[in-house]
């Protein structure tokens, strides 16, 4: 198995000195060396797994915490149901364990095998065995992987969100044929780029590479770019939960004084450059598009810096691209998937403090003096910024510059170097939270409550609101398995921090796993997507060692080492990741400029519509109360609106207290009132938002409508009640609605299910205009042909002529028609009693009818017609 043949001149790749060998007194032989070492790491990996394994096999036997009484005390307090909160103390307690005890598990095992050396050196044959023997078990794994239903939810499966690389399109087998290929291809290639390539066409290779991510990062910035009119539903609701505090900030409101933000106080960084700007829905996109862009620009410069050969860090740049970015945005849907709280809310900070960060590492000493100030800054900004990836960032860096200085040899020099770091870091986080209390204090004239400042996390993070188990058996084993092998590398190399990518690594393991409780949390599968980019750098780091160690051998006449199957593993997943992206950029380049310079989607825009209406009535810059769920911020944003409650947007608005609050609100407002009755969300079955109602019914008693859209979609109210409740339900009511001109969205789930006797009892008043020919007040009855359930319609050649009638499941029986007086209130009384319906208007008898058959209850929801031009002021329905 030695390979005796002598090194020849190593390329570089990008490290400085990056052999993976370490020194070793015993064999002088190369390749031997690199043989026991990476057995020793891949005997220390094996038994960190299984510490780790008995630890979480630990927690969970012994650790049994009451989650209900957590679920009970959470419906406490907020308006959800408690089906959406899926508390994970016991998956929590595994996560933080695990991440606090992996350096001590791998110190421990490293140093007792590393003890063990002796043994290996002189069976070098079990060296060899044991590292082919975890390549095929890895190989084996991921397989296994790949044939998982990996997402924890029953008959689901995350296939739709990891088959758009090209592995999943070709095949296995043809990939690994065609990566082996061209790894064996590149790998010549670099071994010959310095003797056969000169330096012109070098530098057309560098810029070529630079053309290559330029548009890479280009279409980023055009696909983010936000069109308001082209949006459906759910890109409305998604951008608003991130866009509402923004408008509100921007209004004149302070964060943590008048308004929280889920997401972390990125719209105090904005403020400044929308004063000068100017905000608006499409402005936000613009600012969160360049950011987003300046995002991924900053990674691949930081990669550049650590991995200097252009193709190699071009190849870890696109693989990160894919996989964070467009791998779950593929195909591509009509109009993008922006998701601006992770790119750029929780990506641009983790890019800037891991660009200075590796900037730094690589610096000169006199120009790392004048980084560190910058470093240590951008550092504590991130937690302000958003303070989940923020503390993530912050550790990172603290922890890689402290990484960086270990040096026993120089003991009192790495203690003061250390200190150094500590007092940079601690002072620059001192002085940004003391910044943000003396700037809000200087705008708002109070201090800012700062136990709002980590509100959510708790909320969401304890609770468990919205979150998914983690399944064991799923892609996120992967990056999982880098960061202990990162850890691994950490600690092998921990007399030699001086090098840029050892204390790199070390950086990417801390971030890569602060992210990564991101995924622990809510795991589903497009989150672990967007948490393993440090991963994907770590194994482009590694790769890029590997290469040093491979250029030694002569692979191109095939004399092989295991090496070569070390690298090749990582690699594969690289090239696969990069040439995924390639593959996928024309399609990604197309649609992202259609979407920047095609903005028109040609469609009806309700929104549109709505926000001319809204600043008819609405001047600019004055204080409004808009209840308009996921569509709030584009109207506030509309004419600089300032909200009068002191609350969150309606995305984030969760607790009872702050419902309660809103609620109060309407109730003593004497500023006008927006409401948006014609919002999806209102009518969503699923998700059961039973509270609006109430908002409804407080709307309905304490406000009088001013205004509207013809369908009623948006009216505008002001305070004060002219209506008074005529109807009284009692122990008999089955249905009762005293919404007045808000009861036609009101019931739109409510199913009646009538006794053989029952009453319809309602007060209507018919509008100025002439009632359409056949028009519905209300009904039970899905179509005019089910024949099941009742119906109010106008029939006849007067306008104010409607007919009561019922379904017997095969047609429509008899019915019974009553005229409604156009200048009062009519008080209509149905009665049916078995087949016989009777029908009074304010007292009087208007008909009577027998059916001869009895009703027939319909299955579908009670609704009022929308096109009905009166308002029908109350309603009860009651069994007889």
């Amino acid at each position: 198995m030695k390979n005796k043949q002598p090194k020849e001149a190593s390329v570089n790749t990008g490290s400085e000195n990056s052999s993976l060998s370490l020194p070793n007194d015993n064999i002088s032989d190369p390749s031997e060396i690199l043989r026991i070492n990476l057995a020793i790491g891949v005997l220390t990996l094996l038994a960190t797994t299984l510490f780790l394994y008995l630890l979480n096999y630990c927690i969970y036997t012994y650790y049994k915490p009451d989650v209900i009484d957590i679920i009970a005390k959470m419906v406490s307090l907020t308006i959800v149901p408690p089906i959406d909160f899926s508390p994970e103390p016991v998956e929590r307690l595994q996560f933080q364990l695990s991440l606090l005890c992996l350096p001590l598990f791998i110190f421990g095992a490293f140093t007792f095998i590393n003890k063990k050396k002796a043994f290996l050196q002189k069976n070098t044959s079990i060296a060899f065995t044991i590292n082919v023997g975890s390549i095929v078990l890895f190989v084996f794994y991921f397989l296994y992987l790949l044939n998982q239903k990996l997402l924890y939810i029953h008959d689901s499966t995350t296939a739709a969100f990891f088959e758009k690389n090209l592995v999943c399109n070709i095949g296995p087998f043809i990939s690994l044929v065609c990566y082996s290929l061209f790894t064996y291809l590149f790998i010549i290639y670099l071994k010959s780029e310095k003797v056969y390539l000169k330096k012109i066409a070098i530098n057309i290779i560098s810029i070529i590479c630079y053309v290559i991510a330029g548009i890479i990062i280009l279409d980023v910035f055009l696909y983010n770019i936000f069109y308001l009119r082209a949006q459906s539903w759910d890109r409305l609701m998604e951008t608003n939960a991130v866009f509402y505090v923004m408008t509100q900030v921007y209004a004149g409101k302070s964060l943590l004084v008048n308004i929280n933000a889920q997401y972390g106080l990125y719209p105090l960084f904005l403020l400044p450059l929308f004063k000068i700007i100017g905000l608006s829905t499409f402005k936000f996109g613009l600012v969160m598009a360049a950011l987003n862009a300046c995002s991924f620009f900053l990674f691949y410069l930081g990669i550049k810096k650590v991995i200097k050969h252009n193709v190699v860090s071009l190849l870890v740049f696109l693989c990160l691209v894919f996989w964070q970015y467009w791998s779950t945005r593929l195909p591509l849907e009509s109009t993008p998937r922006y998701y601006y709280q992770y790119a750029p809310i929780r990506l641009l900070f983790p890019s800037i403090v891991f660009f200075l960060f590796v900037t730094y590492q690589s610096a000169s000493q006199n120009v790392k003096r004048k980084i560190l100030p910058v470093l240590a800054l951008c550092a504590s900004l991130a937690i302000l910024w958003n303070v989940d990836t923020g503390i993530a960032a912050y550790g990172a860096t603290f922890a890689g510059l402290i990484y960086a200085t270990l040096d026993p040899s120089a003991l009192k020099e790495s203690v003061k170097r250390s200190a150094k770091y500590f007092g940079w870091m601690l002072g620059c986080l001192l002085s940004v939270f003391l910044l943000l209390l003396i700037v809000t204090k200087l705008r708002s004239g109070e201090w800012p409550d700062l136990k709002h400042f980590l509100e959510y996390q708790q909320v969401f993070y304890i609770s468990g609101f919205y979150m998914l188990a983690m399944s064991p058996l799923h892609f996120w084993n992967l990056p999982a398995l880098v960061y202990v092998v990162a850890c691994i590398f950490s600690v092998f190399y921990l007399r030699k921090t001086k090098k840029t990518d050892v204390s790199t690594v070390a950086f990417l393991f801390i971030l890569g796993c602060g992210l990564f409780a991101y995924f622990q949390g809510r795991s589903y599968d497009t989150t672990i997507t967007i948490v393993m980019y440090p991963a994907i750098i770590c194994l482009g780091i590694f790769c890029n060692r590997m290469l040093s160690e491979i250029q030694s051998y002569r692979v191109y006449r095939l004399k092989m080492h295991e090496i070569l199957a070390f690298f090749l593993v990582p690699f594969i997943f690289i090239a696969d990741g990069a040439f995924s992206m390639l593959f996928y950029m024309p399609s990604t380049h197309s649609f992202a400029a259609a979407n920047a310079f095609t903005n028109d989607s040609g469609t009806d825009n309700r929104i549109e519509q709505k926000i001319s209406f809204i600043k008819k009535y609405i001047p600019a810059k004055d204080t409004v109360l808009i209840l308009a769920m996921h569509n709030e911020s584009y109207y506030y944003a509309a004419g600089n609106y300032y909200n009068p409650v002191d609350l969150n947007g309606t995305s984030e608005l969760l607790m009872r207290a702050d419902f309660y609050t809103l609620l109060d609100s309407i109730k003593n407002t004497r500023h006008a009132i927006i409401y948006d009755a014609n919002h999806p969300m209102v009518f969503d079955p699923l998700h059961k938002w039973r509270t609006y109602d109430t908002v409804i019914q407080t709307l309905a008693k304490y406000t009088t409508i001013q205004n509207g859209l013809p369908d009623n979609s948006l009216i505008l109210l002001k305070h004060g009640k002219t209506y008074t409740d005529k109807l009284i339900p009692d122990s008999n009511t089955i249905y009762y609605n005293d919404l007045a001109e808000f009861n036609i969205y009101l019931g739109w789930n409510t199913k009646l299910k009538l006794p053989e006797n029952f009453s319809v009892e309602f007060i209507v008043s018919l509008g100025k205009e002439k009632s359409v020919k056949n028009t519905v007040m209300f009904s039970t009855a899905a179509t005019p042909t089910s024949y099941h359930g009742f119906v109010v319609i106008q029939q006849g050649s007067n306008d104010a002529q409607y007919v009561f009638m019922y379904g017997n499941g095969t047609t429509w029986c008899r019915e019974v028609p009553f005229a409604l007086d156009p200048f009062v209130e009519n008080h209509v009384f149905i009665e049916v009693r078995k087949n016989m319906i009777t029908v009074y208007n304010n007292g009087k008898l208007c008909g009577q009818s027998d059916t001869n058959s009895e009703i027939k209850n319909s299955d579908e929801p009670f609704f009022f017609g929308k096109a009905f031009l009166g308002t029908v002021h109350e309603m009860k329905v009651s069994k007889l």
